[in-house]
């Protein structure tokens, strides 16, 4: 197990870090900036490793405003909350509107938009750990509470890599981490319309105005029905849903079968052609999937290709967004006595 830490070459922050961590088949590169995945680097069937993440050409988009957020943290809120209006017990805070009306990745001064710090590094023959911390204060776009955010990740010698998110404050408060990892495992990014999927989900969240969650309902007869393994393409042609072409693709939250074994998969996508593929487990309650619906020219990723939609899909575990706000959602928030702890597994490995 290998872990390298090299300056990054970032024009605004100077103390932004890239730590290169590998195994004997896996790569990866992860930035202070963010608390991001750049890349993850696995091998086809015939052995080349590539990259299987969306990654900007240019490493300054990373911080510009108006650019996709791949591969950072999403936090203090993951999702959205419609109105910006967030209800604790018998309180009301209105929160910033970064998004027309609502509130998303809890305002402009998110996870994903700000240097992080590194906490601590550890590297064995078994796994190499790097954990990176931030804090918001108390007030910042509207939320309410001191709060220490660490997120760590942790490569093992069996190709699997764990996120744990963890999360601490002095008053009641809503958070809701995950990260914004775009895959594409055809090694070339080329489209992931014909990606395989499997969605240990039996219900998904209907979405409003601005792609808002409103209300839960069953994937039966419906796109989102990926109980057993179908291709994205194939659910989107074989059925006329309004919310699909509004969102020119997915863009929603699936919510994962109640009382499920997070010991079992959540999520499995697959490549045909590279026969690649990614196993997903977690103990967040819902998966929001986005397949680049906006993504367009503006997007340079490296080699030169640019953003469309199919480009890459997000996979995102958390709770379910704007679950304050959605019947049968069973909403959460942070109590100042508790203690946040979440984590996304991804094992990586080849279809024989």
């Amino acid at each position: 197990m290998r872990l390298i830490k090299e300056k990054a070459p970032f024009l605004e922050y100077e103390n932004n870090y890239i730590y290169k961590i590998s195994n004997d088949k896996i790569d990866i590169e992860l930035m202070t900036f963010g608390a991001t995945i750049l890349c993850i680097k696995t091998p086809d069937i015939s052995g080349k490793k590539e990259n299987i993440v969306l990654r900007f050409k240019d490493i300054n988009n990373y911080a510009q405003p108006g650019y996709p957020t791949f591969g950072s943290t999403m936090c203090p809120n993951a999702g959205k909350i419609a109105g910006g209006i967030l209800k604790i017990e018998d309180k009301v805070y209105q929160l910033s509107k970064n998004t027309g009306n609502d509130n998303m990745h809890g305002g402009v001064n998110n996870g994903a938009k700000r240097l992080w710090e590194e906490d601590f590094t550890e590297a064995t023959d078994n796994f190499v750990k790097v954990s990176m911390k931030t804090s918001f204060v108390d007030g910042l776009e509207g939320y309410t509470g001191n709060r220490n955010i660490k997120v760590i990740y942790t490569l093992f010698k069996d190709d699997v890599l764990r996120i744990e998110f963890e999360g601490i404050t002095d008053k009641d408060t809503y958070l809701n981490m995950t990260n914004h990892s775009v895959f594409n495992l055809s090694g070339d990014y080329s489209s992931v319309y014909e990606h395989q999927l499997l969605l240990d989900c039996d219900k998904y969240l209907y979405n409003g105005e601005n792609n808002m969650p409103l209300e839960i309902r069953d994937v039966t007869n419906t796109p989102y029905n990926f109980l057993n393994v179908n291709s994205i393409k194939s659910n989107i042609e074989k059925f006329e849903n309004e919310q699909v072409k509004k969102a020119n693709g997915f863009n929603n939250a699936f919510v994962l079968k109640e009382n499920r074994d997070i010991k079992q998969n959540a999520l499995i996508l697959k490549d045909n052609k590279s026969k690649r593929k990614v196993e997903i487990k977690t103990d967040f309650p819902s998966i929001v999937l986005y397949t680049g619906g906006t993504y367009n020219e503006k997007t340079v990723l490296e080699n030169d290709l640019l953003g469309e939609p199919y480009r890459g899909i997000a996979i995102e575990p958390q709770r379910i967004p704007n679950e304050m706000n959605i019947k049968g959602s069973n909403y959460k928030y942070l109590k100042s006595t508790e203690k946040f702890s979440h984590f996304i597994e991804y094992r990586f490995s080849v279809e024989k």
